[in-house]
């Protein structure tokens, strides 16, 4: 699937992935509504091939029996980027 298209193309959750996340959203309001005010730390990381080239976009969708990988799906070399966002009503 070729980036442009991949605006139409929905891939649905797990239902694991569902529970988890209904369980975290469910944690998540307790800490917010809690008289405590405590910090919440909101972490991702990121990747990209140091191959990396623009024009090679692409989602592969390995449920989607009518798509060929354009590419050899390998993890080489990568740069990493970690980042964090602290909200903190006292920080």
């Amino acid at each position: 699937i070729q980036a442009r298209e991949a605006e139409d193309v929905d891939v649905p959750l797990s239902t694991k992935n569902v529970i988890a996340r209904d369980a975290y959203v469910q944690q998540m309001q307790l800490h917010i509504r809690s008289t405590q005010c405590p910090h919440i730390l909101y972490t991702d990381e990121s990747y990209i091939h140091h191959h990396y080239k623009c024009r090679n976009q692409d989602l592969y969708v390995p449920s989607d029996f009518m798509d060929i990988a354009a590419k050899e799906k390998r993890k080489d070399h990568r740069y990493c980027f970690i980042a964090v966002i602290l909200d903190s009503p006292t920080l």
